[in-house]
């Protein structure tokens, strides 16, 4: 899997009670893990709100990935991975794809 493909877009993590959003600043494969640097994560609280950690792990071994084609706004193709351990859903979309506006995020907002 061609992970590297998604800097300079977005991730989304969904699990129960908490949707967060962040920007792709570089993401590495490491021992059956990818590790994401982000440049900016926001949290979904009635509204966005940033949040301190830039960092955000996923191992792939608990993760099932699938290609769930582009979203509505158009773009290329978007990775899912889902775990049914952990709860979770993980969307990355490339960077020509759907992207959470720095305007609508507290304390980003410029």
């Amino acid at each position: 899997m061609e992970f590297e493909f998604y800097k300079g877009g977005q991730l989304e993590v969904q699990g129960q009670g908490y949707t967060y959003r962040g920007e792709i600043k570089d993401v590495k494969m490491d021992e059956g893990e990818l590790n994401f640097k982000l440049n900016w994560l926001a949290k979904l609280n009635n509204e966005w709100e940033e949040v301190e950690n830039k960092d955000y792990k996923i191992a792939l071994e608990i993760y099932n990935t699938s290609n769930i084609g582009p979203g509505p706004e158009g773009g290329d193709d978007r990775m899912c991975l889902t775990s049914w351990i952990v709860r979770e859903t993980t969307v990355l979309f490339p960077p020509n794809g759907s992207k959470l506006n720095f305007n609508e995020v507290k304390k980003l907002q410029k």
